[in-house]
């Protein structure tokens, strides 16, 4: 994202910045190891009979998915 500002008539401000992005790099890995763990553990919890475990793991994958969406769209 670029931002110019206009100081005077002759002189500009410019202001490089690089979006914040959980899912890109070594910090991608990471959220992606969370996503599947977090699936493992509903998985389990459901195939032993916690079969209200499974659907709020998935509510939580979706609100965590959202949050980050969110935000890349606020920068």
């Amino acid at each position: 994202m670029v931002k110019v500002k206009e100081l005077e008539a002759t002189k500009f401000e410019t202001l490089f910045k690089n979006p914040n992005s959980l899912l890109q790099g070594s910090k991608g890995s990471l959220s992606w190891k969370y996503f599947f763990y977090l699936s493992v553990i509903g998985i389990g919890f459901f195939l032993v009979g916690g079969t209200m475990i499974l659907p709020f793991a998935g509510l939580e994958i979706i609100l965590v998915y959202l949050a980050f969406r969110l935000s890349l769209n606020l920068e």
